[in-house]
C-alpha cells in the first residue's frame, strides 16, 4: 500500500507540477500575446498615418492634373477662337474677291456685248455697202 500511496504522491505530484507550469506558459504567453497586440496597434496607427498621408498626396496630384487640364483646355479654347477668327477673316476676303470677280465678269460682259453690239452694226453696215452696190 505504501507503494501505492507513492505512486499516487507522485502522479499527484505530477499534475501539480504541470499545473504550476501550465500556470507559468500562460502568463508568459499573456504577456507575449499582449506585446503583439501593442505592436500590432503600433503598425496600425503607422498604417493609418501612411494610409492620409497617401490620401492627401493623391489630392493633390489630382488637383494638379485638374489645373493643368483647366489650362489646356483654356488654351484650346484660345486656339479655337483665334482659328474661328481667321476663317472668318479669310471668308470676308473670299467674299470680296468673288464680289471683284463678278464685277469684272459683268465688266467684261458688258465689253463682250458692246464689240457685238459694234460687230452687229459693222455687219449691218457691210451688208448695206453689198447691197448698195
Amino acid at each position: 500500500m505504501t507503494n501505492f500511496l507513492l505512486v499516487a504522491n507522485l502522479i499527484f505530484m505530477f499534475i501539480l507540477l504541470g499545473l504550476i507550469a501550465n500556470l507559468v506558459f500562460n502568463k508568459h504567453y499573456q504577456s507575449i500575446i499582449e506585446n503583439n497586440k501593442q505592436e500590432i496597434e503600433e503598425h496600425l496607427l503607422e498604417l493609418d498615418k501612411l494610409y492620409i498621408t497617401l490620401i492627401q498626396k493623391v489630392n493633390e496630384h489630382i488637383k494638379q492634373i485638374e489645373h493643368k487640364y483647366n489650362q489646356l483646355e483654356f488654351k484650346i479654347d484660345k486656339n479655337i477662337e483665334k482659328d474661328i477668327e481667321k476663317m472668318f477673316t479669310l471668308n470676308l476676303r473670299i467674299d470680296k474677291n468673288i464680289e471683284e470677280l463678278f464685277k469684272k465678269l459683268k465688266y467684261l460682259e458688258d465689253e463682250n456685248a458692246k464689240k457685238y453690239k459694234i460687230i452687229g452694226n459693222l455687219k449691218k453696215k457691210l451688208h448695206n455697202i453689198k447691197k448698195g452696190k
